[in-house]
Protein backbone atom coordinates (compact mmCIF):
# COMPACT_ATOMS: atom_id res chain seq x y z
CA UNK A 1 0.00 0.00 0.00
CA UNK A 2 2.79 2.41 0.83
CA UNK A 3 4.57 1.63 -2.44
CA UNK A 4 1.40 2.30 -4.39
CA UNK A 5 0.55 5.57 -2.57
CA UNK A 6 3.65 6.85 -0.75
CA UNK A 7 2.87 10.58 -0.83
CA UNK A 8 -0.88 10.80 -0.19
CA UNK A 9 -1.63 7.37 1.32
CA UNK A 10 -4.70 5.25 0.70
CA UNK A 11 -7.07 7.59 2.50
CA UNK A 12 -8.75 7.51 5.86
CA UNK A 13 -9.96 4.00 6.58
CA UNK A 14 -8.14 2.71 3.51
CA UNK A 15 -6.07 0.15 5.38
CA UNK A 16 -9.05 -1.64 6.88
CA UNK A 17 -10.90 -1.40 3.56
CA UNK A 18 -8.00 -3.06 1.72
CA UNK A 19 -7.69 -5.93 4.20
CA UNK A 20 -11.31 -6.41 5.23
CA UNK A 21 -11.90 -10.07 5.93
CA UNK A 22 -8.34 -11.26 5.31
CA UNK A 23 -6.58 -9.77 8.34
CA UNK A 24 -8.10 -9.78 11.84
CA UNK A 25 -6.51 -6.42 12.71
CA UNK A 26 -8.27 -3.40 11.27
CA UNK A 27 -5.21 -1.13 11.48
CA UNK A 28 -1.44 -1.42 11.85
CA UNK A 29 -0.40 -1.21 15.48
CA UNK A 30 2.07 1.63 15.01
CA UNK A 31 1.05 5.27 14.83
CA UNK A 32 3.73 6.24 12.31
CA UNK A 33 2.94 3.34 9.99
CA UNK A 34 -0.77 4.03 10.28
CA UNK A 35 -0.27 7.68 9.40
CA UNK A 36 1.92 6.76 6.43
CA UNK A 37 -0.55 4.19 5.10
CA UNK A 38 -3.67 6.30 5.66
CA UNK A 39 -2.54 9.87 4.86
CA UNK A 40 0.83 9.34 3.21
CA UNK A 41 4.23 10.85 3.71
CA UNK A 42 2.81 14.37 3.73
CA UNK A 43 0.54 13.41 6.63
CA UNK A 44 3.42 11.84 8.56
CA UNK A 45 5.52 14.97 8.10
CA UNK A 46 2.66 17.25 9.14
CA UNK A 47 1.90 15.15 12.22
CA UNK A 48 5.57 14.91 13.21
CA UNK A 49 5.94 18.67 12.79
CA UNK A 50 2.87 19.26 14.95
CA UNK A 51 4.25 17.01 17.68
CA UNK A 52 7.72 18.54 17.51
CA UNK A 53 6.40 22.09 17.70
CA UNK A 54 4.10 21.26 20.62
CA UNK A 55 6.88 19.55 22.56
CA UNK A 56 9.57 22.12 21.76
CA UNK A 57 7.50 25.22 22.40
CA UNK A 58 5.83 23.63 25.42
CA UNK A 59 9.18 22.76 26.99
CA UNK A 60 10.42 26.30 26.40
CA UNK A 61 7.26 27.75 27.93
CA UNK A 62 7.54 25.44 30.95
CA UNK A 63 10.61 27.36 32.10
CA UNK A 64 8.68 30.64 32.10
CA UNK A 65 5.35 29.71 33.70
CA UNK A 66 4.73 29.51 37.42
CA UNK A 67 2.17 28.00 39.75
CA UNK A 68 -0.89 26.22 38.43
CA UNK A 69 -0.03 26.82 34.77
CA UNK A 70 3.33 25.13 35.27
CA UNK A 71 1.66 22.04 36.71
CA UNK A 72 -0.90 21.96 33.89
CA UNK A 73 1.81 22.34 31.27
CA UNK A 74 3.95 19.64 32.87
CA UNK A 75 0.99 17.26 32.95
CA UNK A 76 -0.01 18.01 29.36
CA UNK A 77 3.55 17.55 28.08
CA UNK A 78 3.98 14.32 30.05
CA UNK A 79 0.64 13.01 28.77
CA UNK A 80 1.63 13.88 25.20
CA UNK A 81 4.95 12.04 25.58
CA UNK A 82 3.12 9.00 26.96
CA UNK A 83 0.66 9.25 24.09
CA UNK A 84 3.59 9.12 21.64
CA UNK A 85 5.20 6.19 23.47
CA UNK A 86 1.87 4.36 23.36
CA UNK A 87 1.83 5.05 19.61
CA UNK A 88 4.86 2.81 19.12
CA UNK A 89 2.75 -0.27 19.88
CA UNK A 90 -0.69 0.99 18.92
CA UNK A 91 -2.30 3.65 16.80
CA UNK A 92 -4.10 5.86 19.29
CA UNK A 93 -4.82 8.78 16.99
CA UNK A 94 -7.30 6.94 14.80
CA UNK A 95 -9.63 6.16 17.69
CA UNK A 96 -12.12 8.98 18.19
CA UNK A 97 -11.58 9.42 21.90
CA UNK A 98 -7.80 9.38 21.55
CA UNK A 99 -7.73 11.94 18.75
CA UNK A 100 -9.89 14.22 20.90
CA UNK A 101 -7.45 13.65 23.75
CA UNK A 102 -4.55 14.62 21.48
CA UNK A 103 -6.16 17.92 20.49
CA UNK A 104 -7.19 18.67 24.08
CA UNK A 105 -3.57 18.19 25.18
CA UNK A 106 -2.44 20.40 22.30
CA UNK A 107 -4.92 23.07 23.38
CA UNK A 108 -3.71 22.93 26.99
CA UNK A 109 -0.11 23.30 25.85
CA UNK A 110 -0.97 26.23 23.59
CA UNK A 111 -2.94 28.00 26.34
CA UNK A 112 -0.05 27.58 28.76
CA UNK A 113 2.35 28.87 26.11
CA UNK A 114 0.17 31.96 25.73
CA UNK A 115 0.19 32.52 29.48
CA UNK A 116 3.98 32.18 29.49
CA UNK A 117 4.44 34.72 26.73
CA UNK A 118 4.49 38.22 28.16
CA UNK A 119 2.07 40.62 26.55
CA UNK A 120 3.75 43.37 24.53
CA UNK A 121 3.92 46.69 26.32
CA UNK A 122 2.15 49.39 24.31
CA UNK A 123 4.31 52.33 23.37
CA UNK A 124 3.12 55.71 24.49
Amino acid sequence: MIRANPIFGVGLGGYSFQFRGSVPEVYPHDIWLTFWVEVGLLGVIAFAATLAILLWRGARAWRRVQGFERAVLWGALAALVMWIVHGVVDSPYWKNDMSVEFWMLAALIIVCMRVATPAPVPRV
